[in-house]
């Protein structure tokens, strides 16, 4: 439907397709009207004139003022240049965050009460943490500027009776008249009126891998889809086939059409639209540190209150009190926690482009570990979407099965091979005895071929280096096979008399050459071609056969004969003809387009070669991930544009239906397995959550599906990871949790919607960012056990000084060190900790999943009260005549500083005690520690450092009673996780239980395949055929 309704437009997309051409004619010429009582009193005159000249050149600015532009531009794309503009709102936007806007108002209260050291150590953390953000988003959010790529700059267009070969394509107006012609890219959505075999090619819109064939009569819709203007349900794209759409090229043929809808009326510019009204969702992570830093803001201003209230009562001075109350408070908020997701997460998008994924924003890396469900695409996401042939079947071997190895357009490493069931094959070579055979079927899929395909230049499509190509995919197809069978391309050595194209009526195109130097290029042609000379006496016939190629119901029936395995013709009966068209139903079952091809001297007389099976390969890799994404407890669905018949053979394969490696002949079964895009129209939007539970497959959906699908998908509290490559995936990315892209065969639309490409287009990369994702989450949780028990440790001892009345057992210098310690590198480096196989192998974990749980708390508070007692009995120790020393106050730092630096060793894990860990696996722990060591000796022996930090040197048994009370902290972690680790650990679910789930539901759906399946065998079985001789044969 042309959705112009607020610009006045007056037809539905239902109407437009119903309409004949010359009352399409007539709709448009009276909208350059400016009465709108003359809509329907134009005159045929006018009609006629519309078709013949095109627009009036002083009607178009009242048009184009009336019905819009014909630009993609939306008002939000006006400022997306202004790059200050941009990070300004960007940290405008960062200063929202409840844990930011904690800290800023510490570093105010921190400045106000003259600690400036904490007050610059909180700001650098917030500049970091908010620049890093900031920049990251700039990158991501240029979607809306890629869709103009999609608009072709010119088009050629009739206006005042001339035609305009390099208009603008932004100067189009409703009503323009538009010429179309092979290599065009559609300005705008047109409304065809006349075309000569007119093919689209939609892949990037709809999802269909194959030409679409045009049409410009009016299409038979029910009577009350086209008799309002606002329908329902809009009619499916793939059921336009008299309007060719923006942004779709044109493979071959001509036409001419008219306008219907310009920009943002258009497809693409719906798309436009819903792309600026979606609105991105916090990752889970964000979401939690929100929580996190609400729940901090909280008790750290209670906090606050009850030290103050505290010290009045003791009749201490107020503002005293509160300066203390503050420092402690501002001491105890983690300001390095945003640092430290940060800095993780950096280096998580660091390793995940090392594995050819490029992340655009931050959180997204630890979203992937939250995924339950990818939604895939499956043109060329699933598959390559380069049609590749996978079979040939011949009549002189019907026993036999032949296959193709290699995927897409590159015949190198591909070969013709003999199927021998087992994992045997053997090369069909010119020497072996079934090439005869063979050889034709492909020389007629050459010959009959209009495809071009040089082995090295520049595709001109994706501007890579390779194969240059051209032509619709299935002849390329063709073309690649009969390379792979060691066929150079025989149309040079043939001048082609004469051409019958393939149409939608015929189903079958037609060839008649010669050979130029009189000799064909296949041994068969030749039997066949001096058969017929014999039969004129000997009198020349300049060698010419009719080389045909079509569907199988079209071919097989005009044939007289077939190719026996010597190359000669044998007659074809009945039973021959059944066997054929069995084998091409069986071929299709596979979910293979089947194509039939013939030779002869006459088209009357034809000679059956045999069939040859193409489909759209799944990619290499595709199986083993998605079988990897359910050992990890993630689901896989389909969601495609294609027919079921495609999809459902495509998912087989790939495993996302039960095994790939068992066959599927029924397309009928597992029906709740799959749902299409009018089935999904039919249930309403509140039910959809709960109706597509299960579902593994949905198929002739449009864009608007796939969001609906989304929506639903997370309304039932899934995390939902969705892939796609082409415009037509473009919402349905930017609404998902993660959307994923690809980034060689990916539309930039889609590339730029997305929060990950992946830029080898390797589908198995999913997996890794999956585990990656994982991983960072127990990394930050690890971190933040680390500093949460030295937080309280440091809150503990400083509050039980004050509650008592002893002086503080550190000074402020010290404190600060702690809280570098404590912010810096040792707690950073906990963030690049490897994670646990386990982990990586568990269940996805809950999006509502607490980052501070209990077993962390209880873990950080245990520590915190042995660091305590351990630092308190040295001070209390060496505080013998009740007067702090220099001595005093560096035993007890030291003491507190070595107990930090050895929880940090045992918060590289949750469940892995100290002598479990490879001290090596994470090399900056290693280097953080040293450097905190190094540091921490300068702070006691190095003079100068002994002045600003108020120590003193220590003797070497001092440093040893230090460090052997210290590692005390080692000893509580082990006791922990080996007798206690129910109570500490965090619990890890494995994946198994799902699998489970998912194995049994196959296992079912497999049931219920082979019910179906005896039955339909027990049928075929049964029927019979009669021969010529009157005999029963029985087809098995």
């Amino acid at each position: 439907m042309s959705a112009q309704a607020g610009l006045c437009y007056p037809y539905s997309r239902a109407q437009e397709c119903a309409w004949q051409p010359e009352e399409a004619s007539k709709a448009l010429s009276a909208l350059a009207s400016t009465s709108t009582s003359s809509v329907s009193g134009v005159s045929a005159d006018n009609n006629t004139l519309l078709l013949s000249r095109g627009h009036n050149s002083n009607e178009i600015p009242y048009i184009r003022g009336r019905y819009g532009k014909n630009d993609l531009n939306t008002d939000d794309n006006e400022t997306s240049s202004n790059i200050v503009l941009i990070l300004l709102a960007g940290l405008k936007d960062q200063l929202k965050e409840p844990l930011i806007g904690m800290l800023t108002c510490s570093a105010i209260l921190s400045l106000v009460l003259g600690n400036t050291a904490d007050a610059v150590s909180i700001t650098t953390a917030l500049l970091i943490v908010c620049l890093v953000a900031v920049v990251q988003e700039y990158r991501s959010n240029q979607a809306l500027e890629r869709l103009n790529d999609l608009m072709p700059h010119t088009c050629t267009v009739l206006r005042d009776g001339a035609c305009l070969a390099n208009l603008e394509a932004s100067q189009l107006v409703v009503g323009d008249l538009v010429l179309l012609s092979t290599g065009d890219r559609v300005p705008a959505d047109l409304r065809l009126v006349d075309g000569v075999e007119l093919a689209m090619d939609e892949s990037s819109l709809t999802g269909e891998n194959t030409p679409v064939h045009k049409t410009s009569a009016a299409l038979s819709l029910p009577a009350t889809a086209h008799t309002t203007t606002n329908c329902a349900l809009p009619l499916p794209l793939t059921e336009q086939r008299n309007i060719v759409f923006m942004g779709t090229l044109v493979c071959s043929g001509r036409g001419r059409a008219l306008v219907v809808a310009v920009g943002k009326h258009t497809e693409i510019g719906k798309i436009s639209c819903e792309l600026a009204e979606i609105e991105e969702r916090k990752s889970p992570l964000q979401i939690k540190i929100d929580e996190l830093g609400q729940k901090l803001a909280t008790y750290s201003s209670l906090f606050i209150a009850l030290i103050a209230l505290l010290g009045w009562m003791l009749g201490k001075p107020f503002l005293e009190t509160v300066t203390v109350a503050v420092s402690l408070a501002v001491a105890a908020i983690p300001e390095g926690l945003p640092i430290c997701v940060t800095v993780t997460l950096a280096l998580g998008v660091l390793r995940m482009a090392r594995r050819n994924a490029i992340v655009k924003k931050l959180p997204v890396v630890e979203s992937l570990g939250c995924t339950t469900v990818v939604a895939s695409d499956k043109t060329g996401t699933l598959t390559k979407n380069q049609m590749t042939a996978r079979s040939v079947y011949s009549l002189a071997f019907p026993q036999q099965k032949f296959c193709f190895t290699g995927v897409g357009y590159v015949p190198a490493g591909g070969k013709l091979i003999r199927d021998e069931g087992i994992g045997k094959n053997a090369e069909i070579l010119p020497t072996s005895i079934e090439y005869t055979a063979l050889s034709p079927i492909l020389g007629v899929g050459a010959i009959c071929n209009n495809a071009s395909y040089s082995a090295s230049g520049v595709d001109s499509v994706e501007g890579r280096s390779g194969p240059a190509l051209s032509g619709q995919p299935t002849e390329l197809a063709l073309l690649v096979a009969a390379m792979k069978a060691g066929i150079d391309d025989p149309r040079p050595l043939y001048h082609r008399l004469q051409e019958v194209p393939f149409t939608s009526d015929r189903k079958r195109m037609e060839v008649k050459a010669r050979p130029v130097g009189g000799s064909h290029t296949c041994f068969a042609f030749t039997i066949a071609s001096d058969l017929q000379e014999s039969k004129m006496g000997g009198s020349s016939s300049d060698h010419y056969l009719y080389f045909v190629k079509g569907m199988p119901e079209a071919v097989v029936g005009e044939c007289k004969t077939f190719t026996e395995s010597d190359g000669s013709a044998a007659i074809l009966n009945d039973f021959d003809r059944q066997r054929a068209l069995s084998h091409a139903r069986m071929m299709a079952s596979d979910g293979l387009r089947v194509l039939a091809m013939a030779y002869g001297t006459s088209l009357d007389a034809l000679t059956f070669a045999g069939l040859i099976g193409m489909e759209d390969p799944p990619r290499e890799g595709v199986t083993e991930a998605v079988h990897s994404l359910r050992e990890g407890g993630v689901t896989t669905i389909m969601v495609t544009g294609d027919s079921k018949e495609t999809a459902f053979a495509v998912a087989r394969r790939c495993g996302i239906l039960g095994d790939a490696g068992k066959d599927i002949s029924d397309m009928e079964y597992g029906a709740t397995c799959a749902l299409s895009g009018a089935e999904l129209d039919g249930i309403p939007t509140r039910n959809l959550p709960d109706s597509i539970g299960g579902v593994r497959i949905f198929y002739r959906v449009s864009p608007r599906h796939k969001l609906s699908l989304v929506r639903a998908l997370q309304q039932h509290g899934e995390i939902v990871a969705m892939t796609g490559d082409g415009v037509n995936d473009a919402t349905a990315l930017k609404a998902a949790d993660i959307g994923i892209a690809m980034g060689k065969s990916g539309t930039d639309v889609a590339k730029e919607a997305a929060d990950v490409v992946l830029t080898d287009d390797d589908f198995s990369t999913i997996t890794q960012a999956i585990s990656e994702g994982k991983g960072i989450f127990f990394n930050i949780r690890n971190f933040l056990a680390f500093q949460l028990s030295t937080s309280f440790a440091a809150l503990a001892i400083e509050s039980i000084a004050t509650a008592i009345g002893l002086p503080s057992p550190l000074n402020a210098m010290q404190i600060l060190w702690i809280n570098i310690i404590m912010d810096g590198p040792p707690a950073q480096s906990l963030g690049v900790e490897p994670v646990d196989p386990r982990i990586l192998k568990a269940k996805p974990r809950k999006p509502n999943e607490n980052i501070v749980t209990k077993a962390l708390l209880r873990r950080a508070v245990t520590s915190a009260i042995l660091i305590v007692f351990l630092t308190l009995k040295v001070f209390d120790n060496e505080l013998d005549d009740g007067r702090v020393t220099k001595r005093d106050t560096t035993m007890t730092f030291m003491t507190f500083v070595n107990c930090d630096l050895f929880n940090a060793y045992a918060c590289r894990s949750s469940n892995r005690c100290f002598y479990e860990m490879n001290i090596l696996d994470n090399v900056s722990f290693v280097w953080a520690i040293l450097g905190s060591v190094i540091g921490q000796l300068a702070v006691i022996y190095f003079p100068p450092l002994q002045k600003v930090f108020q120590t003193e040197a220590l003797r070497m048994k001092d440093l040893l009673y230090i460090i052997i009370l210290s590692s005390t902290v080692l000893m509580l972690d082990t006791i922990r996780k080996k007798f206690f680790s129910f109570f500490f650990s965090d619990t890890v679910a494995p994946a198994s239980d799902k699998k489970q789930d998912d194995q049994v539901m196959f296992d079912q759906t497999d049931d219920l395949f082979l019910t179906e399946m005896n039955s339909y065998h027990s049928k075929e079985r049964s029927r019979t055929i009669r021969s010529r001789t009157g005999s029963s044969v029985v087809i098995t």
